[in-house]
């Protein structure tokens, strides 16, 4: 069992992010508690993890924490998203929308992963190939048809 650090440098505030997860709950939250976070900074949406300071992201690594690309991490989401404790539940809502491939439905995907970057104030390099590899990290049955 293990806990993953990418090296992403995503600005907060101001601090830089980077983002942990584990291969079990229960491991990502004895890591976290271990270096000082809280609970209530648990995110649960998209996929379990913390964002976590530079400063607590060299407290995980001595710790044991495996770094990663952000590539890495997002292969190892995929991974994982196969596992009982992260598989998501069958009737994720979003996921009946993408199975349906019109062109509707890829505008509509297009246009929640836009609101989410905006959200999060991150810039798209190519909305149609930063949408592809987020619905390919999340729902691995989608293929590339482009």
């Amino acid at each position: 069992m293990a806990v993953y650090m990418d090296n992403a440098r995503n600005e907060y505030r101001r601090m830089k992010m980077c983002h942990m997860i584990a291969d079990t709950l229960q491991e990502l939250h004895d890591t976290a508690q271990a270096i000082g976070m809280l609970r209530e900074w648990f995110q649960p949406h998209s996929f379990p993890h913390y964002d976590v300071s530079l400063t607590r992201r060299k407290q995980a690594l001595a710790l044991g924490a495996v770094e990663l690309t952000s590539r890495q991490l997002a292969l190892k989401i995929r991974e994982l998203r196969q596992t009982p404790e992260y598989a998501p539940p069958p009737d994720w809502s979003l996921s009946s929308e993408i199975r349906a491939s019109s062109p509707e439905s890829v505008s509509a995907t297009a246009a929640i992963i836009s609101q989410f970057e905006m959200e999060h104030r991150r810039e798209t390099i190519d909305m149609d190939d930063a949408a592809m590899r987020v619905l390919q990290i999340y729902f691995p049955f989608i293929e590339d048809q482009r």
